[in-house]
C-alpha cells in the first residue's frame, strides 16, 4: 500500500513524528475500539512531560511522597489512609478541582485544605473515573505529571480502579515499608497485568517509605546506612520486577520540600540543639506520647506547640536528623531544609526521576505510546474493515524502527539482565552498556572524546565491531540481548553520520554490508550461529 511521507526532520521530536504517524493510521481505521485507543494514545502524545504514577498496599505513604514530590501538601495523607479515587495534579491558574465521572461528565468541587484533595466528595467514589487538581504553583508538572492512585484493597493486589491510572502512566512509584512477600506478590501482579501496556520493569521504581522505622535504637547516620542496604537487598530480591528500591523517610521529604516549615519552628529547633547529648536523649529515645509529656521538663524555654508541631511535620527521627544539621553549623533555614532533603532520600528519588526518565522523556513516551498501541491491536479482534489501518500501524512500527533513541530506551532492560547476573559481560563492554544506556549527550553515551561527525563515526565503528564479536560468544539463551546493543550502534552510525541514504542505495544494489564488518566476512552476512543475521536496512522489532 501506499505510505504516507515520512518526516525526516530530526529536529523535530519523537513524540511528534509518532503521533503524526498514527494520526494517518487513525484516518484508515473504521469506528470501533481500536480507532479509539489509538486516538486516546495519540492524544497523550501532545503532553510534553512524563505521567509517573505512585502505586502500592493501603497505607504505604503513597500520599506523603507525592506532597514531597508536589513541593506542598495536596494529597490527603495522615495516619488513616483517605485516597479513595485516582488524583492528577496539574498546573492551571485558577486553582479548584474537577471531578471526572465514569459517565464522561465532570463538576468542579471545592478543594480540600491548601487547595489539595477534598476530604469528602459529593458523590459515590464508584461514580468516580478520576479527580484533577489545578494549582497556581508553575513547578507541579513543569518536569512529570503526578497521579496518586489509592492504596491496593487487597495486601496481595493493586485494585482494577487503580490500575486504570497506572497503565496511563510512563513511570511507576510502588511504595512500600518494607519489601515482603506480599509486595513481591502485588508486583508480579502488577507487572502480569500491565507489561503488555508498555510499563516494564525498567520503567518500576520502588520507594521504601520507612527510612526513619529503620533501626529504631540507632543513630540517624547509622540508620540511614542501614536503610540503604535494605535497599540494595530488596533490589535484589525484587530482580525483574523493579529497576531501583530506594529508601526515603517520607514524612521529612513532605517537610524538606514543602511550604509548611517556617522560621518559628527553626527557633524551636535552634532551641533544642542548646541541650547537651544526655537531654536529647531522654527527650528523643521514647515514644511521641512520652516526648510530648517531657516537654515540659526541659532546662531552656522551647513552647510546647511549637514542639508538638515539629513532631508531626519532621517526627522523633527528622527532630534528630535536623540537630545534628544544626551542629555541623549549618545555620540558615533554607540550607537546613536542603540538607534535610538530602538525608531523607527525596532528592535522590527526584535525580533518580531525571536521569533514568525526564532526561529520555521524548523516546520514553514514544515508546511507551507503541507499547500501548501494540497492546491495543492485540486485544481487539481482527476485521476485514480494518485490515488498512492495521497495515498502516505496522508500516509505522517499521518506520519508527530505525530511530536510534527509541531503540535505545529498550537497552534498560539489557542492563538490568547484567546488572543481576544473567548476561555476563566483560569489564569494557560493561562500561559502554552503561554509558549507552544512561549517557545524555552523544559523548557521554559513546565515550567520545571530541563530539566531530568523523569522530562519531570512527568510535561507533569501533562499537558496533566489539559487540558483533561478543554477540558471537554470547550464549544463546541471552545472545538476543547483545544483538539488540549491537543493532542500536549500527542505526546511530546510519543516523548520526548520516549514512542512511548510502545503506539504502547499497541494500537497493543487494550489497550491503555494516561499516564494521571485517574485510573477507561472508558476504551473506550470516552470523556465527549460522542463522542470518539482521541487517541495519531491515525493520528490527521494537521491544
Amino acid at each position: 500500500m501506499t505510505s504516507v511521507p515520512y518526516a525526516s526532520d530530526e529536529a523535530a521530536p519523537l513524540c511528534a513524528r509518532t503521533a503524526a504517524q498514527l494520526r494517518w493510521a487513525v484516518e484508515l481505521l473504521p469506528d470501533g475500539p481500536l480507532r479509539t485507543d489509538v486516538e486516546a494514545v495519540t492524544r497523550r502524545l501532545a503532553d510534553r512531560t512524563i505521567r509517573v504514577a505512585v502505586g502500592g498496599r493501603l497505607n504505604a505513604g503513597k500520599s506523603t511522597l507525592v506532597n514531597a514530590l508536589l513541593g506542598q501538601r495536596l494529597a490527603a495523607s495522615g495516619a488513616t489512609e483517605r485516597t479513595t479515587v485516582n488524583v492528577w495534579f496539574r498546573y492551571h491558574p485558577l486553582p479548584g478541582v474537577t471531578v471526572h465521572l465514569v459517565d464522561g461528565t465532570s463538576t468542579l468541587v471545592a478543594a480540600g485544605p491548601g487547595g489539595g484533595v477534598p476530604v469528602d466528595l459529593p458523590v459515590d467514589h464508584r461514580q468516580v473515573s478520576h479527580l484533577t487538581v489545578r494549582t497556581p504553583d508553575r513547578r507541579i508538572d513543569r518536569e512529570f505529571v503526578l497521579i496518586d492512585t489509592p492504596g491496593s484493597d487487597s495486601p496481595t493486589h493493586l485494585d482494577d480502579y487503580a490500575m486504570a491510572a497506572v497503565r496511563q502512566a510512563d513511570v511507576l512509584l510502588y511504595v512500600m515499608h518494607s519489601p515482603g512477600e506480599v509486595d513481591r506478590q502485588a508486583l508480579e501482579e502488577f507487572q502480569a497485568t500491565v507489561t503488555g501496556a508498555g510499563l516494564p520493569a525498567r520503567n518500576v521504581l520502588g520507594v521504601l517509605s520507612r527510612m526513619d522505622a529503620v533501626s529504631d535504637d540507632r543513630p540517624p547516620d547509622q540508620r540511614r546506612a542501614d536503610a540503604h542496604r535494605l535497599a540494595a537487598r530488596a533490589a535484589q530480591r525484587l530482580a525483574g520486577l523493579v529497576a531501583e528500591v530506594l529508601p526515603v523517610a517520607g514524612l521529612v521529604a513532605q517537610t524538606a520540600r514543602g511550604v509548611d516549615f517556617t522560621e518559628r519552628h527553626a527557633t524551636a529547633l535552634r532551641g533544642l540543639a542548646g541541650l547537651d547529648e544526655p537531654a536529647r536523649a531522654r527527650l528523643l529515645d521514647v515514644d511521641d506520647q512520652r516526648f510530648l509529656g517531657r516537654l515540659g521538663q526541659l532546662p531552656i524555654p522551647v513552647p510546647v506547640e511549637d514542639c508538638r508541631e515539629l513532631l508531626d511535620l519532621l517526627g522523633r527521627f527528622g527532630i534528630r536528623e535536623a540537630l545534628s544539621v544544626l551542629d555541623s553549623g549549618v545555620a540558615d533555614t533554607p540550607d537546613l531544609l536542603a540538607v534535610l532533603a538530602h538525608r531523607c532520600g527525596i532528592e535522590q528519588v527526584v535525580g533518580t526521576l531525571r536521569d533514568r526518565f525526564i532526561s529520555v522523556a521524548d523516546p520514553l513516551r514514544a515508546h511507551s505510546a507503541l507499547e500501548q498501541v501494540r497492546a491495543a491491536l492485540a486485544r481487539t479482534p481482527v476485521s476485514v474493515a480494518d485490515g488498512p489501518g492495521r497495515q498502516a500501524l505496522r508500516e509505522t512500527f517499521a518506520r519508527l524502527a530505525r530511530e536510534p533513541e527509541l531503540r535505545r530506551v529498550a537497552l534498560a532492560d539489557v542492563l538490568q539482565a547484567h546488572v543481576r547476573g544473567d548476561l555476563v559481560l566483560p569489564e569494557d563492554a560493561s562500561g559502554h552498556l552503561r554509558d549507552l544506556v544512561s549517557g545524555r549527550t552523544t559523548v557521554e553515551r559513546f565515550g567520545l572524546a571530541a563530539d566531530t561527525p568523523a569522530e562519531l563515526r570512527d568510535r561507533l565503528r569501533e562499537l558496533t565491531r566489539r559487540w558483533r564479536s561478543l554477540e558471537s560468544r554470547t550464549p544463546r539463551a541471552h545472545r538476543r540481548l547483545v544483538t539488540d546493543v549491537r543493532e542500536v550502534l549500527e542505526l546511530s552510525y546510519f543516523a548520526e553520520a548520516g549514512a542512511a541514504a548510502e545503506l539504502a542505495v547499497a541494500v537497493d544494489a543487494g550489497a550491503a554490508r555494516p561499516p564494521e564488518t571485517p574485510h573477507g566476512a561472508e558476504s551473506s552476512n550470516r552470523s556465527a550461529t549460522g542463522r542470518k543475521a539482521p541487517r541495519c536496512a531491515e525493520e528490527p522489532t521494537i521491544r
